[in-house]
């Protein structure tokens, strides 16, 4: 199989379906693990949070809020641009775990898409870092190309940029997450 080297040289294995091909590698994270100097908590949401995501009901359990991120071909969007990498972790009873979903080539995209479907079964919410503006819209459009479902539609959705703009915009020389990792969160 031609995606068996690139599978081992990013410590991923090789997921094999009837739509495709993807490359899948998880992280396993003991509970009270730490970003930086920040721990990583344990999968509820603070009530404040919910509401700025647009979700007036109870906290989520924890293993229901689910953290996502994408690596993309391209900045502008449209038909053109692929998720590479689609990151989503979540909290577990026995810590967190952070799932990649590597997209070894554009005819295997379904088979990527699908897999993220499966992770985000059952979210109450969703987290990202500027999500609302490029992560979200460039997931709906490829599920749309698809003719799949978005699996997010009616998860309340919290993009921490917002947050983080209105809490550092004064201190901080920008709200970029690497920015807000390295003096916020102590992460290097």
């Amino acid at each position: 199989n031609p995606y068996a080297q690139p599978a081992a040289q990013l410590g991923a294995q090789l997921v094999t379906g009837s739509d495709g091909v993807h490359l899948a590698r998880e992280v396993n994270l003991a509970a009270g693990a730490r970003h930086g100097v920040t721990p990583l908590g344990d999968g509820r949401l603070h009530p404040l949070l919910l509401r700025q995501a647009g979700s007036d009901g109870p906290p989520p359990e924890a293993g229901k809020v689910l953290y996502v991120d994408t690596e993309t071909t391209g900045l502008a969007g449209g038909t053109g641009t692929f998720a590479f990498l689609i990151g989503v972790g979540f909290h577990r009873g026995d810590g967190y775990m952070v799932r990649q979903l590597f997209l070894p080539g554009p005819e295997h995209e379904r088979s990527q898409l699908l897999a993220f479907a499966g992770l985000a079964k059952g979210a109450a919410a969703v987290v990202t870092y500027n999500g609302a503006s490029f992560d979200l819209p460039l997931l709906r459009t490829r599920y749309a190309l698809h003719g799949l479902a978005d699996p997010l539609a009616n998860v309340p959705h919290l993009d921490l940029l917002s947050v983080a703009r209105r809490l550092w915009k004064e201190s901080l020389p920008d709200c970029t997450l690497g920015t807000v990792e390295r003096r916020i969160l102590g992460a290097r």
